[in-house]
């Protein structure tokens, strides 16, 4: 019995050793697979150097992206030129052939938004100026005054020299580029648009014919009230006040009313019929082709709409192929032919 006793302690033993032996073996392993080389530690080590390796991969990929982006709205701005507030392609700018002008910069970002047509501090107090163009406007269409300011106003950079060059289409011209370093105060310039709103002529407000409500005077001196008018006439207009609106933006057989309203909401207005005299004035236009100011010089239309209203049929409207000012009807108009004829609209703002 002792015997058998000790045989199975020894097999007990032998046992443990293995087990032991075993364990070690087995602890051996996980500690490889664990610390080892390429084991899990190291192996979450380089899982988290190649996800930091991809996120600085993917910043500089975005930083990348971005310059190029940035890239291409810089070369989008340089090769078009904006009116209002909107980008229109230069191939759809009319040409302007005079040297000299004045352009407005209002954003101060080095492009022309506009042409200064109008310097409310270079004039006499109480002025009046007459249209003194190829085909002189009379008295009663073309005259307007305004005081001249000298407090109050904006503080602006305007340069001696033609230092700016814009280019329209296949023509460069040069001018001035004045831009507003202090935007504290009055503005003192009145800028036109350097484009019409579209290619299309329009209703000023087809169903407003005969509705509108008389108190504009042909006597009344407007300058100045072009934002106002525009205001008001744009309300009417939401508002349905002289009758269902025309408003495809797409087709000439829309009002006025209905086409402008993004650009009025960034201080753009149709210039009243003062204003439109006034501007004509500064400019110098012409009716004649063989004059160097002659109006398409400047990159005008034959014609266009005032902000203006003229009677409860009729507002104003600015021809510069006849060289006057005269009514148009708001509503429907015909040539012999039955054909539509509207005018054009070119908007202005204060600067």
């Amino acid at each position: 019995m002792r015997r058998k006793r000790l045989k199975e302690r020894g097999i007990t033993l032998i046992s443990l050793v293995v087990t032991i032996i075993i364990l070690l073996i087995l602890a051996a392993i996980t500690i490889n697979l664990t610390i080892g080389q390429g084991g899990l530690i190291q192996r979450a080590k380089n899982a988290r150097i190649i996800q930091q390796n991809a996120e600085v991969n993917e910043s500089q990929q975005l930083n990348e992206l971005e310059k190029n982006m940035e890239s291409v709205v810089e070369k989008t701005e340089k090769n078009t030129k904006k009116y209002g507030t909107k980008i229109a392609d230069t191939s759809n700018y009319p040409t302007i052939n005079i040297s000299g002008l004045k352009y407005a910069d209002i954003d101060n970002d080095g492009v022309a938004d506009g042409i200064i047509v109008a310097d409310l501090a270079r004039r006499n107090n109480d002025i009046r100026n007459t249209y003194k163009g190829g085909n002189p406007w009379g008295d009663i269409w073309g005259s307007f005054s305004y005081r001249k300011q000298i407090r109050d106003l904006k503080e602006y950079d305007i340069p001696n020299d033609d230092n700016y060059t814009y280019t329209f289409g296949n023509s460069n011209v040069s001018g001035k580029l004045v831009k507003c370093t202090n935007s504290n105060g009055n503005p003192r310039f009145y800028i036109i648009a350097l484009a019409d709103i579209d290619n299309n002529t329009h209703y000023w407000y087809k169903n407003a014919n005969k509705k509108l409500d008389n108190f504009y005077s042909i006597t009344y001196n407007d300058f100045g009230k072009g934002k106002s008018f525009t205001d008001y006439n744009i309300k009417k207009w939401n508002d349905s006040k002289y009758g269902e609106q025309i408003e495809s933006k797409d087709s000439q057989n829309a009002d006025v009313w209905g086409i402008i309203q993004d650009e009025v909401k960034d201080g753009w207005f149709v210039p009243s019929r003062a204003e439109w005299s006034a501007f004509a004035s500064y400019l110098n236009t012409s009716r004649r082709s063989t004059n160097s100011n002659y109006y398409e010089n400047y990159g005008l239309s034959s014609s266009y709409w005032s902000s203006a209203q003229y009677y409860r049929s009729y507002a104003y409207g600015i021809y510069f192929a006849g060289g006057c000012i005269a009514f148009s009807n708001v509503g429907s108009l015909t040539t012999d032919t039955g054909k539509f004829y509207g005018l054009n609209v070119r908007l202005a703002s204060t600067f």
